[in-house]
């Protein structure tokens, strides 16, 4: 069991062999059996976070790039005018988090409004105006919490 403390203390991890680029400060929570990120502060004393209670600490390092799946449209797909009128998309990043913050979605150059539900793990976007008939491309962005990039292009066609 954790013991809480009176105050906040700050946990440093100092160890200049370390590239502290894609490294982050986790906290293990037992009952979930999984490593959780917290905000970690990086600079040249190392990395370092608040914390409030005893427990389980670790320095993990990062290198696998967050998920963009179950796309629509789809890549080299086909849809009339009036049937696409929200692009979706899953996102996921198992050990850091995905940084929503992040999020870039954009449709032939020009950025799109998104609504994000993390408990479902969806961004979605409505297309408010139908997009004219041709080839379009879909460019999703996405970082995690360590600057971990993800980019995905879509190519699609739109028939009258």
């Amino acid at each position: 069991e954790n013991i809480p403390f009176k105050n906040q203390v700050k946990l440093l991890f100092d160890d200049n062999e370390i590239s502290h680029k894609y490294s982050a400060i986790y906290y293990y929570n037992r009952a979930e059996n999984k490593w959780v990120h917290m905000k970690n502060n990086s600079d040249n004393n190392g990395l370092s976070t608040q914390i409030l209670s005893g427990g389980i600490f670790a320095v993990l390092q990062e290198n696998e790039k967050p998920q963009i799946q179950n796309i629509i449209p789809s890549h080299d797909s086909i849809y009339y005018t009036n049937d696409l009128n929200e692009i979706s998309f899953m996102i996921n990043d198992e050990l850091s988090g995905v940084d929503y913050n992040t999020i870039i979605v954009k449709v032939d150059d020009k950025n799109l409004n998104y609504e994000y539900l993390p408990y479902r793990k969806i961004v979605r976007c409505n297309l408010y105006k139908p997009l004219i008939a041709g080839n379009h491309t879909l460019d999703i962005t996405i970082e995690d919490k360590l600057s971990n990039s993800k980019n995905k292009k879509i190519v699609f066609t739109i028939n009258d």
